[in-house]
């Protein structure tokens, strides 16, 4: 199984087994943990734009790999940036995506305030600012039958799965709440496309 994961400012994911993947954007350390303890057969690759959380993240793989963990590939650079997972395109089970997505300006817990990053945080204007990009580079690395999830503020409950419905290889989309009750992370399928009728169906690839 191989694993992707990539950091608050870019993202990571989980990736596959038997040429199989699945894919995660947010915090890699306790995913990676649990990930490896769960699939000892995976492979993690982590992207992180932030030099300093870079150094971070290198110090955290090493702690993993200390104590027994699966090796973690750290890659650094922006999400975004298109080159960066071209060669996992279509390979990834799962997709999983917590970016920054508090709408600027908004105020936070002291916590936050302090210790995070702000760029960690704050998502634009709206706090969609990465998660719209996010989605079609999240459909990309899906192969077929794959499944996406996104955490997003919980102002986003309507326009997060609107985002992801007007992809038409995107289907079953189902929001979720947290703990509390507030509309907290959207979960999707990928569908395969086709190409005479340009509509989406379901089914794995040949």
């Amino acid at each position: 199984m191989n694993q992707f994961h990539v950091c608050p400012h870019s993202t990571h994911a989980t990736a596959h087994c038997e040429r199989r993947a699945v894919c995660a954007f947010g915090l890699a350390r306790v995913r990676g943990r649990f990930t490896s303890a769960a699939r000892p057969d995976a492979r993690v690759i982590a992207v992180e734009r932030s030099p300093a959380a870079l150094a971070w993240a290198r110090r955290n793989i090493g702690e993993h790999v200390g104590r027994g963990g699966r090796l973690v590939e750290l890659r650094g650079g922006d999400i975004t940036d298109q080159r960066l997972l071209a060669d996992l395109d279509g390979t990834a089970d799962l997709v999983t995506a917590n970016p920054p997505y508090v709408p600027d300006g908004t105020q936070v817990e002291p916590e936050v305030a302090r210790f995070d990053p702000p760029e960690a945080v704050f998502g634009g204007a709206d706090g969609l600012a990465l998660i719209r990009p996010l989605i079609s580079i999240a459909a990309g690395l899906l192969q077929v039958g794959g499944r996406l999830a996104i955490e997003h503020d919980d102002t986003h409950g309507e326009t997060v799965p609107a985002l992801l419905r007007a992809r038409r290889v995107l289907t079953d989309v189902v929001e979720h709440p947290d703990l509390t009750g507030r509309p907290r992370f959207v979960t999707a399928t990928r569908v395969r496309m086709t190409a005479a009728s340009g509509t989406a169906t379901g089914g794995t690839d040949a």
